[in-house]
């Protein structure tokens, strides 16, 4: 025993070589990146330069992280057929409503219970649980996709990040059981208590509160994040756990004001904080904040030390936190508000100026890589409503707890919905896109230089994020992506080292809900935001030079007037058929007079871009088949060329082979998202392409791609890629080594 207190006394100040040690490695083994893997071996050689004893440690995390993370990594496996399921469902867990659920869950698989997320529509069993309750239930299992385009939200890493491998889609629930077991007590009174705040939710300023205090998403406050994001405030909401401080200090002042002595405060604190946890479904942020005060209180470490023993705690319960970037964050500003302590030269700013600089510094790299965008008054506005909630929270807290109990106090607080009125202000912004990790670690390293001497450091900061505007979103090469735009077309050109890009097509469908004043199907705005408009931020698009729309069916434009609203689009193409068709009029009718429109009429290939794109479509074709009058595109890509047929049919193609005989091509990129009603033999064999892709929605009701094209490409030994399949893909020009192809789902 005295040995091992000897070497803990040892390991003073050293606790945080272990913490970096341990988040480096479970990253490698987790992402299996070479990045990782190149750091780890850089830090391991710092890591010899300290005494024995740490090195000895050092080797000892590297063990343990290596086994933890492997552990999690070998999840047991679940049938992925339709099949009848054991689950075991916390109420507290779930969002939604009668008509749709989402939540996560508890699956009996393999002798053991697994986390799973859960899914269903039409199950008002699932809205009405009041208490823990274990169903056996019909659904499918699946694992979870990636990011379906470059760099765009990854759901199944967000799984991941909460140790979720499986989802399940529950199709009916065949019987339900209530769970009477001890920890089952403690679950159902948790959910009683939160389950009055959550009736709640429908008020605005509520919604925002039992985020804030309880730690319970809504429907209601998912409206509210996006402009919480831009405001740069959303930290205080899922983040920080700097309310757990808040709440600590002020009961403390409460106690001594009612006369409770130190002891018996202290251990009041200390069990409010427990419960706490525990009702808040232990958040990154409050477990963090209560683990630092308990380790303070009964431990002799420095609060260094103490916040990296936390991190050891987190990673090594749970390994595959370092995914998540809510406890990235959490404890990076924890060890920045440690380390701004050691500052011997204070900045000439008041205390909260200062701690709001330094700390956005050092988050905005995550958060604008994550968001796609760039706030930048968000560093005045985190420091007005930061100063609120320093002085606010708590009374504002204990008001709206008092209130939620009265149904006149309800009724009260809905009237002061208005006081959120702000946060709808407009924010500018500028797109950053998805950027790489290379300039994560250069802008953290300006932030740091700030840190350590702002004199020096403010004029470089400047200059590095003038920098970032104006190197973001350029690719370094020429390419072409064919987006995954669901059941639909949509085909990025990019020129190299360009921010800008030409679109052929741009997906999208209509909504089968009518307008009121309208007996139109009228495209689905929300599709566009989470297709198109959501791909092209991601990959820092900012403006189009133009776009090509083949031919006006829903799924090849719908999406236009959701992009005209939000990225400058210098020209629109389109053929004097499809500008005619009662499609177009009927959806692009309002925005005639907005649009930079270009009308091809003429035979034959049409230039689109000099010596890069050009057009072709059948000036004879039926005005009534869209599919037979769709543009043809031909794309130059250096020296490769590329082929999109749109939706043109069998019949066109031969119309296209008679006009153009010698038409020799690389990449072909198949009509009609691979129906039989396209692409011929005789296109195959006159073209000659080296690959195929197929752009198609996955599990389409169309059956796309047919049987037909998928045996014939093989027939003719075409490799192929679809979106359904592979997500996106892209076709980039390396010099030197020509054509290198990638796409959004590779392992």
């Amino acid at each position: 025993m005295i040995q091992r207190i000897i070497k803990m006394k040892y390991l003073n100040n050293q606790w945080i070589f272990l913490a970096i040690m341990a988040y480096i490695v479970q990253n490698f083994w987790l992402t299996l990146h070479w990045g990782w893997g190149l750091l780890g071996v850089a830090f391991f050689i710092r890591c010899l330069f300290l005494t024995k004893i740490v090195k000895q440690f050092v080797f000892i995390v590297i063990v343990i992280s290596s086994v933890v993370t492997f552990r999690t990594r070998t999840q047991p496996l679940v049938s992925q057929e339709e099949n009848t399921y054991l689950l075991q469902i916390d109420p507290i867990y779930l969002n939604g409503d009668e008509e749709y659920i989402t939540g996560r869950a508890k699956l009996w698989s393999q002798g053991e219970w697994l986390t799973i997320n859960v899914k269903g529509s039409q199950l008002s069993t699932l809205h009405q649980l009041d208490q823990v309750t274990l169903l056996q239930v019909k659904g499918r299992v699946t694992i979870p996709e990636g990011a379906r385009n470059f760099g765009g939200f990854n759901y199944q890493k967000y799984l991941q990040s909460q140790n979720i491998d499986y989802q399940i889609e529950i199709k009916t629930i065949e019987r339900a059981q209530s769970v009477n077991n001890f920890f089952g007590y403690f679950l159902n009174w948790r959910w009683r208590l939160l389950n009055h705040f959550q009736k709640l939710d429908h008020i605005r300023l509520f919604s925002l509160y039992n985020r804030l205090i309880w730690n319970l998403s809504s429907t209601q406050y998912k409206t509210h994040r996006e402009r919480l994001i831009e405001f740069g405030i959303i930290h205080f909401f899922a983040i920080s756990g700097f309310h757990v401080t808040l709440i600590k200090n002020n009961i403390d002042y409460l106690l001594r004001r009612f006369g409770i002595i130190n002891e018996v405060g202290s251990l009041i604190i200390d069990g409010l904080l427990i419960g706490y946890t525990f009702l808040t479904c232990f958040p990154v942020g409050v477990v963090r904040s209560v683990g630092s005060h308990f380790l303070k209180k009964y431990g002799s470490l420095s609060r260094m030390d103490n916040l990296s023993l936390l991190v050891l705690a987190f990673l090594w319960f749970n390994p595959r936190i370092v995914l998540s970037t809510g406890f990235q964050l959490s404890f990076l500003i924890s060890y920045i508000l440690i380390f701004i302590e050691k500052i011997p030269k204070p900045l000439p700013f008041s205390q909260s100026i200062q701690l709001a600089i330094i700390c956005t510094l050092f988050t905005w790299p995550i958060t604008m890589r994550q968001n796609y965008y760039w706030y930048p008054l968000q560093l005045i506005w985190g420091l007005i409503i930061g100063k609120v909630f320093d002085w606010g929270i708590f009374p504002l807290a204990v008001l709206l707890t008092l209130l939620s109990f009265s149904p006149k106090g309800q009724l009260l607080v809905q009237h002061f919905d208005f006081l959120l009125e702000p946060i709808e202000l407009f924010q500018p912004k500028i797109l950053v896109g998805h950027y790489s990790w290379v300039l994560v670690i250069v802008l953290m390293a300006v932030a740091g230089r700030w840190l350590v001497d702002w004199q020096q450091a403010w004029k470089f900061t400047i200059i590095s994020y003038i920098g970032l505007i104006l190197i973001s979103g350029r690719c370094h090469f020429e390419r072409i992506i064919v987006l995954d735009v669901g059941q639909g077309d949509a085909v990025l050109y990019q020129a190299a080292f360009s921010n800008q890009g030409w679109l052929i097509d741009v997906g999208g469908k209509v909504s089968w809900n009518r307008d009121a004043n309208s007996s139109q199907d009228q495209p689905e705005e929300n599709y566009a935001k989470k297709t198109i408009l959501s791909a092209l931020a991601a990959l820092g698009v900012r403006q189009l030079e133009g776009i090509v729309i083949t031919h006006p069916d829903a799924d090849h434009f719908a999406n236009l007037p959701a992009i005209i609203k939000t990225i400058p689009v210098k020209e629109i193409v389109i053929s004097n058929i499809g500008f005619h068709h009662q499609n177009w009029q009927q959806v692009m009718g309002p925005y005639q007079n907005q649009l930079p429109l270009t009308i091809l009429e003429a035979p034959g290939w049409q230039t689109i871009i000099p010596d890069t794109l050009w057009g072709w479509f059948d000036t004879n074709a039926p005005r009534e088949d869209l599919n037979e009058s769709s543009i043809v595109t031909l794309l130059k890509l250096s020296n490769r060329s590329f082929l999109n047929m749109g939706d043109l049919g069998k019949t066109g193609e031969q119309k296209l082979l008679t006009t153009i005989p010698n038409l020799d091509i690389n990449l072909l990129k198949v009509g009609h998202h691979g129906s039989n009603t396209s692409t011929s033999k005789q296109l195959i064999e006159q073209t000659t392409p080296e690959m195929a892709l197929i752009s198609v929605g996955k599990n389409n009701r169309y059956g796309h791609p047919h049987q037909e094209v998928t045996v014939l490409l093989q027939q003719e030994q075409i490799p192929y890629l679809s979106t359904a399949d592979n997500g996106a893909i892209e076709m980039m020009v390396i010099p030197f080594k020509g054509i290198n192809i990638r796409h959004a789902l590779s392992p």
